[in-house]
């Protein structure tokens, strides 16, 4: 199962995601297409079902979108913003 972090915060402005660290001080912003993949993968708990569900929504392959999902929790792990095991 894929989690945030305690302490982190998730806000939506204009179709972007916000995440506040309260540990640091610090936000991220996620691009729209970064905000609804969190959100899938957060709302279904697991990537698989996240993959699906974007591949429908935007008629692209997952392995594509598995690409840019690699990307981005490396970039979240990278900053501590994911729990182990995401």
């Amino acid at each position: 199962m894929i989690k945030l972090h305690s302490g982190l915060g998730l806000s939506e402005i204009d179709g972007e995601t916000v995440i506040l660290d309260s540990r640091s001080g610090r936000y991220y912003a996620l691009n729209g297409t970064g905000s609804r993949m969190l959100a899938l993968v957060l709302e279904k708990g697991s990537v698989a079902a996240m993959l699906e569900a974007m591949s429908a929504e935007y008629d692209v392959p997952e392995d594509v979108l598995a690409k840019d999902w690699d990307a981005l929790r490396k970039e979240l792990s990278s900053r501590n913003l994911l729990e182990s095991g995401a």
